[in-house]
């Protein structure tokens, strides 16, 4: 969707200087460029973005690897079902807007 490739184009204000307009010219150009990369075929599009996307993925292994031998293991029982039910009798009705906060975040909303 447009709002991703906006919202993406963003996150480049956090490293450089950049305007508004420059955002939104930037994401224009990138979405006629996908649209017109449409006509080659599906497969040469995935072709270009198939190694982003596995560089992307080998990245972020490597964050949690990191993660994961620094600060150990702990954060693996955040999937046990035990803890949520701890969590909700801890905060009561106000963890809901905790875990909608959450929810919101994981989805870029």
């Amino acid at each position: 969707p447009a709002i991703s490739v906006v919202s993406a184009v963003s996150g480049l204000s956090t490293a450089v200087e950049i305007s508004q307009e420059a955002i939104t010219g930037i994401s224009i150009a990138i979405l006629l460029a996908l649209f017109f990369a449409q006509s080659l075929g599906t497969q040469r599009v995935a072709f270009v973005f198939s190694p982003v996307i596995a560089i992307w993925l080998l990245a972020n292994l490597a964050v949690a690897i990191y993660n994961l031998s620094q600060y150990g293991g702990e954060v693996c029982e955040g999937l046990s079902p035990h803890y949520i039910v701890k969590f909700f009798i801890k905060h009561g009705a106000t963890g809901w807007e905790m875990l909608g906060g959450v929810m919101l975040c994981i989805t870029g909303a």
